[in-house]
């Protein structure tokens, strides 16, 4: 391996040993549901995770694999880290929030490139599985989820 790219992916040891990388559970601030975030009502998880996961396990101009890709946070780590990553997502009401997550809209140097394909049958699937999920009978009170308020 070219000595620039293994020096340009080193991990800071200090780092490593102060936020304990080493155990099984880390110890991670997780992404609070706020109002007004980009990924509002999408379970969006830290980007602590794939940023440790990717120093970990690839080098500097690697690429990285996200087949459940929901709102693009391991491609938009992926990329600060110097990565090329590949993302599927079948929920196409997403896409938008992966678009902006990863800047797409913004000009840059390097050309990076997004490429997407649609599946007709991927329109519309969040919408349709939570109007199904809403006229669902809870099997613990004998109620609609109807009668809740969903958001």
């Amino acid at each position: 391996m070219d000595k620039k790219v293994l020096e340009e992916s080193k991990i800071d040891v200090e780092l490593f040993n102060r936020e304990k990388w080493y155990l099984t559970v880390w110890d991670i601030t997780n992404v609070l549901p706020l109002k007004g975030r980009l990924e509002e009502g999408v379970a969006a998880f830290p980007e602590e995770i794939p940023r440790r996961l990717i120093k970990l396990f690839t080098f500097k101009g690697e690429t990285v694999l996200d087949p459940f890709l929901g709102s693009g946070t391991t491609m938009k780590v992926a990329k600060e880290l110097g990565r090329n990553s590949y993302g599927y997502e079948i929920d196409l009401e997403l896409k938008d929030i992966v678009l902006e997550k990863v800047g797409y809209e913004q000009m840059t140097l390097t050309g990076d490139t997004i490429e997407y394909k649609v599946r007709e049958d991927a329109k519309k699937l969040r919408t349709f599985l939570q109007e199904r999920v809403k006229s669902q009978r809870s099997v613990t009170n004998n109620k609609t989820f109807d009668s809740y308020e969903w958001k």
